[in-house]
């Protein structure tokens, strides 16, 4: 973690070194970013004019954390601790948060051969308190050790977090790789879609727009997300940021204030440009339906507000956002960590909300839409069992609407075999004097549950699923029409 620290810390004065140099003349557009970095690189290597350098630009990393000066003094409560060697009335940073201080001074870094080192602790925002460094050992002399130079560029790894806090707990997430060429190509493009009022909450500084968020995956993706759909105002700036997301991760840190800051959750989320690909062909669908749309003469859906639409009808009913986002947050975990998409969880939400909200509950917003857009770059196999199931559910729940109703639902619901699970459904087609083909559910006997899970789906979109003028009103902002019973 310290070393994805770090490499954020050289990204972060490599984009302000970019920002602020300046190419000799008659030096060509397309050698421009080659002279850049070697000039960075050469820089990095004089130590001396590398600790000038990042002296000279200390302040700008705090812009993204925005720490505001009161009377020319920072002020910095509730960011950083104090500490005994801590000049609370000094106008220089290093000396208010400690940076750049020698504990010991025959002592070597453990980044380099440098002596003269701070030891074991490092602060990083927006932890509550500064954080110990046990890493490699327990024992104080044995822990890493920091020269004033690594020192400062921890403290430039500021510029490249982001972070939300939502009622006690905090989430954070960072571009990880040992490129930091990559990493600042990417966090500039992140900056882009940080918030514009960082300044009324120290502890936010990027919020999508549209969804209350609780747990750290369900902050991440809708985030992500957001950056997709500010990369497509951008001349190939999707094509581009895909090629930049190729073989760069995202650490991913979440913990409860105000206690101990021990993590709950630390995580690498590899295949981003796979994340990417998916919201690609979400983009792609949804022109599909959107020209089908207005050849009716209706208005389009916007694909911010579709997502939206889809991802708020994943949460459930809860005294807090900790119990309504739950099993939000175990789906989008699933769907992070594994590009796979958790029917079972899906339908625990569905079922739950059934159980509820009775006839108010209304189905998953856009629910084939955007399921089929993450099969077709996931798992082209998954997606025609999906398709299968999920339109004999539908069917099946047609055809019991009027009749046998939602008590077939749970019926199956209810099931705890796979043999219970067919039995059921033979007992159903016998009630609605109808036929189904139940080939598919015997050929996915070994993941029945997901299969019921999908057939339940369908289902209960054929119950409780959006009327079109229900569609209509939604789009318009107008209160939903009443569900026909």
């Amino acid at each position: 973690m310290l070393l994805d620290w770090y490499n954020n810390g050289l990204a972060e004065a490599y984009i302000l070194f970019e920002k602020n140099y300046s190419a000799p003349k008659g030096t060509k557009k397309f050698s421009r970013s080659i002279s850049i970095k070697k000039e960075f690189e050469k820089l990095q290597s004089d130590r001396n004019e590398f600790e000038k350098f990042l002296d000279k630009y200390k302040e700008k990393p705090l812009e993204n954390i925005k720490i505001k000066k009161k009377n020319g003094k920072y002020d910095i409560k509730g960011l950083f601790p104090a500490t005994k060697k801590q000049k609370k009335d000094s106008k220089d940073i290093w000396d208010k948060i400690g940076y750049g201080t020698i504990d010991i001074k025959n002592e070597k870094c453990s980044l380099c051969n440098n002596t003269g080192v701070k030891l074991n602790t490092q602060r990083f925002f927006p932890f509550e308190r500064k954080i110990v460094n046990y890493f490699p050992s327990f024992k104080e002399k044995e822990r890493l050790k920091l020269c004033t130079l690594h020192q400062k560029i921890y403290f430039y790894s500021f510029g490249n977090i982001f972070y939300n806090k939502s009622n006690d707990r905090m989430s954070i997430f960072y571009p990880s790789t040992e490129d930091f060429e990559k990493i600042a190509n990417l966090s500039k493009r992140i900056q882009q879609i940080r918030i514009s009022n960082i300044e009324k909450d120290y502890f936010r500084n990027i919020k999508p727009e549209g969804i209350i968020t609780y747990y750290p995956y369900e902050f991440l993706y809708p985030s992500l997300f957001s950056l997709y759909c500010w990369s497509l105002g951008k001349k190939r700036g999707k094509r581009d940021l895909i090629n930049i997301l190729t073989d760069i991760k995202i650490e991913l840190i979440s913990y409860l204030t105000g206690g101990l800051n021990i993590f709950d959750t630390s995580a690498s989320i590899s295949r981003i440009d796979d994340l990417f690909r998916i919201f690609e062909k979400f983009d792609t669908n949804l022109v599909g339906v959107n020209k089908r749309t207005r050849a009716k003469g209706e208005k389009s859906f916007s694909i911010k507000k579709v997502f939206n639409w889809f991802f708020n009808s994943l949460t459930i009913k809860g005294k807090n956002y900790e119990d309504k986002n739950k099993l939000r947050e175990q789906w989008t975990k699933c769907l992070l960590q594994k590009y796979k998409v958790d029917f079972i969880t899906m339908n625990e939400i569905v079922m739950d909300n059934i159980r509820t909200q009775g006839n108010n509950y209304k189905f998953i917003g856009f629910y084939d839409l955007i399921i089929r857009s993450i099969l077709e770059v996931i798992n082209m196999d998954e997606l025609n069992m999906f398709e299968q199931v999920n339109r004999m559910g539908y069917s099946l729940g047609k055809k019991a609407e009027d009749t046998l109703g939602e008590s077939m639902l749970w019926d199956i619901f209810r099931t705890r075999t796979a043999e219970d699970f067919v039995e059921t459904l033979v007992r159903t087609q016998v009630k609605l004097r109808t036929s189904l083909d139940l080939r598919k559910i015997e050929e996915g006997k070994s993941q029945w549950r997901e299969v019921k899970a999908i057939l339940l789906n369908g289902m209960a979109n054929a119950f409780y699923g959006y009327k079109k003028e229900e569609i209509k009103n939604r789009k318009g902002g107008k209160k939903n029409a009443e569900r026909k019973k």
